[in-house]
């Protein structure tokens, strides 16, 4: 039987936001598995505690962050726009059906300003990384590592051609400090030390992003981009740590540090790495080898000229 329901909200209802967020829902599971409440004490020394108008709460602030990322929702306006009707994210955020929302400039100008020149975030991303090893969900014995690129927004067009400085130093001088103690060893004397000698290349400076850098890579786009670099653990898949470098930085340099750090953070006890093939180069399985540590390394087929044998037809 054909039912009309009358179209009348005007009534007065007394509800409970926490009953209108499904059991099952996603940020149902973030909130239960991440106590927030270290970020007041961590950022407290940026704030003035006695003087100026009240500032957006920190907790507030970064958890409007973290639900952007986890929604894929990129503008800051079409996010605020999403917490005013939507209930579960007002749940996540502490929020009630009638409490109003920071204007999108607001949030756009502490996540540009507040915290410049400060290591907040990483601290950030640390206290959660700890939290998930207090309960057991990365233990740090097996870590992958890979890279993947980010697109930057700057035209390939627009750019300057620059001299840059190419250094393999940090390299060369394990590699002479190896030579000193092995002469050293057998005794004789150390070599005595080489002129410095500083190599230069030109590349492509970005006009509008000058923080990116050209890439060029076979199968890949060419173009300004960035390195995102991201360590799991082998265990749950929990993200260790992630690191951005222009895109013209070959995988390889930046990855015995950043591993050394997550060992110095998270007292790593690391056995074993899994790395894509790009990571393949002579200082880094020196480095793992120094470190006692078993890598797994992909192999890349080298390139040759068509019509010309393999090495290995040989």
């Amino acid at each position: 039987m054909l039912n009309h329901r009358p179209q009348t909200q005007s009534s007065l209802e007394f509800v409970c936001i926490n009953e209108l967020v499904p059991e099952d829902h996603l940020l149902r599971k973030v909130d239960k598995a991440i106590d927030f409440d270290f970020i007041h004490p961590l950022v407290e020394d940026h704030y003035c505690p006695d003087n100026g108008r009240p500032a957006l709460d920190p907790t507030l602030f970064f958890k409007i962050l973290i639900l952007g990322y986890l929604m894929g929702v990129r503008s800051e306006r079409q996010l605020m726009r999403d917490i005013q009707v939507n209930v579960a994210y007002r749940w996540f955020l502490g929020l009630n059906l009638t409490d109003s929302i920071p204007d999108a400039s607001t949030l756009s100008q502490n996540r540009r300003r507040r915290f410049n020149d400060s290591n907040v975030y990483q601290e950030i991303f640390d206290q959660i990384v700890l939290q998930a090893i207090r309960r057991k969900l990365a233990g740090g014995h097996i870590l992958y590592t890979d890279s993947t690129h980010l697109k930057a927004n700057a035209n390939k067009n627009k750019h300057q051609r620059i001299i840059a400085k190419a250094s393999v130093k940090s390299y060369l001088d394990e590699l002479d400090q190896a030579v000193a103690e092995d002469r050293i060893a057998h005794g004789k004397k150390p070599l005595p030390p080489g002129k410095e000698k500083v190599e230069t290349k030109e590349i492509k400076q970005s006009t509008t992003d000058p923080d990116s850098g050209y890439m060029v890579r076979d199968n890949k786009p060419r173009g300004f981009f960035y390195l995102d670099h991201r360590t799991t653990d082998g265990q749950c898949n929990i993200i260790t740590d992630v690191h951005v470098t222009p895109g013209n930085v070959h995988d390889s340099r930046p990855y015995l540090d950043r591993l050394d750090r997550q060992v110095r953070r998270f007292d790593f006890k690391v056995s074993a790495v899994g790395l894509d093939a790009g990571y393949m180069s002579t200082a880094i399985c020196k480095g793992l080898e120094d470190r006692s540590i078993y890598g797994v390394i992909g192999y890349r087929r080298p390139n040759h000229k068509k019509g010309y044998f393999r090495k290995l037809e040989y």
